[in-house]
């Protein structure tokens, strides 16, 4: 199994989720192990929380599973205070950069506190990167590509995880992960993911 690409196998430094990173994780159907195999604090703005609103792997709504893994203390809501919300009122208004009010509290929250934004949208990535006080963003596949979270599961489990985070969550997969999914996935497998499309695309005109 390839551990080369995920950039939080770098640092211990907390983590922030926005909406579409949490999606993603629910979708493997595997969110619990996930979570609890990231050597780090999980923490989720009640703005992108308030994005998460059906469990892809369940089709339930996604308290059901999220509640539990709160309990468990796997994953934190964090609400948003004082500067933070100054940043974030500045980052969704159409005079600023006009991001969804996830990405917005996702970045402002890392702002603040000086932690990692895990983000998949291409515009909030960005902001985040352009941002000098959010020390690292990164994406889904960072986190489900984290050497302990991979070393959780037997082989089998884990490209289904990968599997169902593709086809149920409709996760994105970077151009530059193209090749690691189809290693993991099988070319025939990886090619029927909307998001490897462009990965082919590209692939294919060479």
């Amino acid at each position: 199994m390839n551990f080369a690409l995920s950039r939080l196998d770098e640092t211990r430094t907390d983590i922030v989720l926005d909406a579409s990173v949490l999606i993603n994780l629910l979708a493997t159907g595997r969110a619990a192990t996930i979570l609890a195999n990231l050597d780090r604090k999980v923490l989720i703005t009640s703005q992108a929380y308030s994005e998460v609103l059906r469990d892809p792997y369940t089709e339930r709504n996604a308290s059901e599973t999220i509640k539990p893994l709160e309990t468990a203390n796997l994953i934190s809501r964090r609400k948003l205070k004082g500067r933070t919300i100054r940043l974030y009122k500045i980052l969704i208004s159409p005079a600023g950069d006009a991001l969804d009010k996830g990405e917005a509290a996702t970045i402002g929250f890392c702002d603040e506190h000086k932690l990692i934004a895990v983000i998949d949208e291409r515009k909030g990535k960005k902001v985040a990167d352009q941002n000098s006080s959010v020390p690292l963003t990164v994406g889904s596949l960072d986190v489900l590509a984290y050497k302990k979270v991979i070393e959780s599961f037997s082989s089998a489990e884990y490209r289904e995880a990968l599997l169902n985070a593709g086809r149920l969550g409709r996760m994105s997969f970077p151009v530059e992960w193209g090749q690691w999914a189809e290693n993991i996935l099988e070319e025939s497998v990886a090619r029927t993911l909307p998001g490897l499309k462009r990965f082919y695309r590209i692939r294919d005109k060479h």
